[in-house]
């Protein structure tokens, strides 16, 4: 059964002789006249094209190129001949020229999968994989996010799977450009600044460089202030007319939101850390809560002085919670903090609306955003004569200069007592007593929205 029976004279394959080709139990080959080193194979079942040559490092002479097509139209099969010839050229001149048509055909085949590889949309994935593992990574998850709806999404980024080598300066100013005019400026900030990141990670590793082909760099060409129009700095914080409706409203919520945006506001801390307060970090018999320096802004542990409004809201909370888990704010029993935060600011800003509607009738409300209550704080207590000092140290900003070296002491005492001034004032002011998420019975399980 093996063996060759005959070898055919030297023909012009052409799709008819090759049709008519009969079966055999036995190969036979057809020689190409118009390639010599092609041939037809043809077996019992199948007819197939190879070619024959000695080539170096190689123990074979005979090398497979491809089948040619039963049931065929006459088309597909014209097309299988004509790549034949054309890859058995392209191995004859490569011969001569001293390669390897196998290691080449090997290479080509690496090349071609690293064009699909090397795609915006993977080499992108690949840098968002390493956001967490930065130094300062308290917004990774957040930017991640981002990142993923702007840059990783076909409907938003027409170039999210063109080969990273062929994205352009004009791609990316057309991309941003769209995100500023949605409209979201802000957005198109974060989006310029995490890709100049993303191209200078690139560049940074000569290997990864050499391997995706990129020179880009986005910071080169443009100007983020002429790019994206540059925002000054927010002022905005709620007046009192905002903050009686805001606090009343807040009084309504029920856990764990009601007593999240409570702290929010009692404290002045920012909405990550409130967020993802644990209590491990809370000390309620000496009214302290320690924001560890591997997720506070600085880099340093921030030393929180509870009043005695937020110690009891905690004290309430901590008798109530009926689960193990350690996050304070958690819609699951402790085991995760609170996130998504975009649905239940939703229904905040429609009941602040709401509320600030019916006190003051024909007043729009302006926009606001979570941040906007951190701001406020710092202006009550400044308004409450709060000493400076204190209240930069309350809201977690550093020392300076020789202070920052030389005083040493916590200050607890006196920011203590600036926030017990802050919440009472705020309670006043609310005309409404801290209810719904304050005065939960011991044992009694937690609502959830």
């Amino acid at each position: 059964m093996g063996g060759r029976e005959i070898e055919m004279p030297t023909k012009t394959l052409t799709v008819e002789l090759i049709e008519a080709a009969k079966p055999s139990a036995k190969e036979y080959e057809i020689r190409d006249l118009r390639v010599p080193k092609l041939v037809l194979v043809v077996g019992r079942q199948k007819k197939s094209f190879k070619f024959v040559s000695r080539i170096s490092g190689e123990k074979s002479t005979r090398f497979f190129l491809g089948e040619y097509p039963r049931g065929a139209t006459r088309d597909q099969a014209v097309q299988a001949l004509a790549d034949a010839r054309q890859l058995a050229e392209l191995w004859t001149t490569q011969i001569s020229l001293g390669l390897n048509p196998i290691r080449e055909a090997e290479q080509k085949q690496i090349r071609e999968a690293l064009v699909v590889r090397a795609t915006f949309r993977s080499v992108f994935g690949d840098f968002l994989r390493t956001l967490p593992h930065r130094d300062h990574n308290r917004t990774a998850h957040k930017d991640i996010r981002m990142l993923e709806r702007e840059l990783l999404d076909a409907e938003r980024n027409p170039f999210v799977d063109k080969p990273i080598d062929k994205v352009t300066y004009k791609d990316i100013q057309e991309l941003l450009n769209a995100i500023r005019d949605r409209p979201a400026r802000s957005t198109a900030r974060r989006t310029f600044w995490q890709l100049n990141c993303f191209y200078r990670w690139i560049r940074s590793d000569d290997e990864r460089c050499e391997l995706y082909g990129v020179q880009l760099n986005p910071r080169d060409r443009f100007d983020p202030k002429k790019l994206v129009s540059k925002s000054g700095p927010r002022a905005r914080h709620f007046s009192t007319a905002e903050l009686r409706c805001l606090w009343r409203v807040i009084n309504k919520q029920v856990y764990p939101m009601g007593p999240y945006y409570g702290m929010l506001l009692i404290t002045g801390q920012r909405k990550s850390d409130v967020s993802r307060a644990q209590w491990s970090e809370i000390d309620l018999v000496n009214g302290t809560w320690i924001i560890p320096a591997n997720r506070y802004k600085t880099g340093s542990m921030q030393i929180v002085a509870l009043p005695p409004l937020a110690v009891q809201l905690l004290k309430n909370l901590h008798s109530a919670r009926g689960n193990q888990g350690d996050f304070v704010f958690s819609y699951n029993g402790g085991l995760t903090p609170i996130n998504g935060f975009s649905k239940a600011v939703q229904r905040l800003r429609k009941q602040f609306a709401e509320e600030f509607a019916r006190e003051n009738p024909g007043i729009p409300l302006p926009h606001w955003v979570l941040h906007d209550k951190r701001r406020t704080v710092r202006t009550r207590l400044a308004a409450l004569k709060v000493p400076k000092d204190i209240a930069k140290l309350i809201m977690g900003h550093e020392k300076t200069g020789m202070d920052k070296v030389y005083d040493q002491y916590a200050y607890l005492s006196e920011m203590r007592d600036a926030l017990d001034r802050w919440s009472r004032h705020l309670v006043a002011l609310g005309e409404a007593p801290v209810s719904r998420w304050l005065d939960l019975e011991p044992n009694r399980t937690l609502l959830l929205e």
